[in-house]
């Protein structure tokens, strides 16, 4: 595995985390999905059982994945920081996908806090897995176990 971590300029962290390839340059299996993981927190913290749990998990599938490290903190969300992080995390990496060897579209992004909330259950934790897996399937239309 190819591991990148690149400072964004309008702050906040973007890991990469890209599978070796195994197939030719150009074949039709060259080219994974890719899942961008948004650790939750509720904006005070970024939960450490969310990131790296989450990466393993969409690794296992087949995604190349980013971790993105946003910035926290009331100061931050006041001035939307962690919303700017993200569309730069995005953009960054549609226009770098080529060199992560990712489809450049679709793309997933995952926030597991967000997702835990709207299903009313924030302890479960596998749920919010099988949801996003469900959701990567559906937008890279590619198969998952």
């Amino acid at each position: 595995m190819d591991t990148k971590m690149i400072n964004l300029p309008q702050g906040g962290v973007l890991t990469s985390f890209i599978r070796e390839d195994i197939y030719p340059q150009g074949s039709l299996y060259s080219k994974r999905p890719c899942m961008i993981i948004l650790p939750g927190g509720g904006y005070e913290y970024l939960s450490k059982r969310e990131s790296e749990p989450v990466v393993l998990e969409f690794l296992s599938r087949g995604y190349n994945v980013f971790l993105l490290e946003y910035s926290v903190g009331k100061e931050n969300i006041r001035r939307m920081e962690p919303e700017r992080q993200v569309a730069e995390a995005v953009a960054y990496v549609r226009e770098n996908s080529d060199e992560f060897r990712i489809i450049k579209d679709p793309y997933g992004i995952t926030d597991l806090y967000n997702s835990l909330i709207t299903k009313g259950d924030p302890l479960n934790y596998d749920t919010a897995i099988k949801d996003f897996l469900w959701y990567a399937k559906k937008l890279n239309k590619v198969h998952t176990k």
